[in-house]
């Protein structure tokens, strides 16, 4: 169930679109086999001013057909013959490892349904057989993760990184049981019994209402810092997932009856909260996250949406981010209060504006309308800052609109 009373009514209509998706797929899952597979690291390469990014990787047939095991693009890239180790084993191949927390709980663990099947049982019994994966980034298999994995009864240690471009005897691909198509993300019941295999944790640390921040950790969310004090203020405990263990991050989380975070791979936490549970979820900009639809559906959560931002640079750089996070009329409303002041402020959002021209946003594009008129709303009402005067001429020239001033 949804509760849409916050959003931001230019943006509602798309927002209805995409909760009314079933996001459970059918799909019956299997595995590819490749003969001679050559597992190609992954990696990446700027072009056009380091505005975009190439990303290779994936498997190489013995017929050199390409095979992409990812969704975001990897891509055949050159090498000479003399870059090919080979090892005579055969190996369960498990995709790309990503460093990011939203992605370890849901890409990161998609291919491991195949390991907890009676026909990987047998293959394992019958022949030498190795587990790998490639790393996106600066992943290191360790931390939460490494956790998860144990918690849902893989061996960390036998899980091998690829760096080299190798060739296998077999390379076996099972299918991703979390599902990338046409632009959604779906998950399948295979997925589902993976979560389920997470067991619940005892705690002393019991909270009815959680909001999890991100405030200590990233200093792309601009703004968070009012947004966690607005709900400390309403009777939320404050937690910060980076100073606690992940068993004792799942046991806050598996015992709270509501949690509160920004939506992103903090959001995506609510995947170990009890089914029919609550979930608050802050938008940072005016998208909204596929992969979140998932997890809502697949955990039967309550969820309320609430918008707080003014991330003018979204469509650049959609979740990497900065963003620009206020306490706002939505809000207020949330808390059926006044008492909370507005926390828009312009400096602070010039710091926003000038850690995203820093990286790369430079271009002068006509503003969306939807953001023109939440800009020009905050900025009148600024009326006592000292820096009002500067920003009225600046903004303009910043942030051009066809109607004007």
């Amino acid at each position: 169930m949804y509760n849409l009373d916050f959003i931001d009514t230019p943006t509602l209509k798309k927002t209805k679109e995409s909760i009314l998706i079933n996001r459970q797929s059918e799909k019956k899952l299997g595995i590819t086999v490749v003969e001679k597979g050559i597992i190609l690291p992954f990696k990446s390469q700027d072009i056009s001013n380091n505005q975009l990014r190439i990303y290779g990787g994936g498997v190489i047939t013995q017929s050199f057909e390409h095979i992409s095991v990812v969704d975001i693009g990897d891509e055949v890239y050159s090498y000479s013959k003399s870059d090919v180790k080979d090892e005579m084993v055969e190996v369960v191949y498990l995709g790309i490892f990503h460093p990011k927390w939203g992605h370890c709980i849901t890409d990161n663990i998609k291919k491991i349904w195949y390991l907890f099947t009676t026909e990987f049982q047998i293959l394992l019994a019958s022949r030498n057989i190795e587990i790998v994966y490639t790393v996106f980034g600066d992943f290191k298999l360790e931390g939460s993760f490494k956790d998860l994995l144990t918690c849902l009864g893989v061996i960390p240690e036998k899980l091998k990184p690829v760096r080299d471009i190798t060739r296998y005897q077999k390379v076996y691909i099972p299918d991703d049981s979390f599902i990338f198509e046409n632009n959604e993300r779906f998950y399948t019941k295979e997925f589902q019994e993976i979560i389920c295999r997470i067991p619940t944790f005892n705690t002393s640390k019991i909270y009815d209402k959680v909001y999890f921040t991100r405030s200590k950790f990233d200093s792309n969310d601009f703004g968070e810092k009012e947004i966690e004090n607005f709900f400390k203020k309403i009777g939320y405990k404050i937690i910060v997932p980076e100073i606690l263990s992940f068993k004792e991050q799942v046991s806050i989380l598996q015992n709270c009856h509501t949690f509160a975070a920004t939506e992103g791979s903090i959001s995506h936490n609510n995947i170990f909260c009890k089914d029919n549970s609550n979930s608050i979820i802050i938008r940072k900009s005016d998208s909204i996250s596929n992969y979140q639809l998932s997890i809502n559906q697949l955990k039967k959560i309550n969820v309320t949406y609430i918008d707080t931002h003014l991330s003018l640079f979204n469509s650049v750089r959609q979740w990497e981010g900065p963003f620009s996070l206020y306490v706002n009329e939505n809000l207020q409303r949330f808390a059926n209060s006044k008492s909370f002041l507005n926390s828009f402020s312009i400096s602070k959002f010039m710091k926003y504006v000038e850690s995203s021209f820093q990286l790369g946003f430079y271009k002068k594009e006509e503003l969306d309308v939807y953001y023109w008129d939440k800009l020009k709303f905050e900025f009148l009402n600024s009326k006592r800052h000292k820096y009002r005067k500067l920003a009225n001429k600046l903004f303009p020239t910043i942030f051009p609109y066809k109607g004007g001033w």
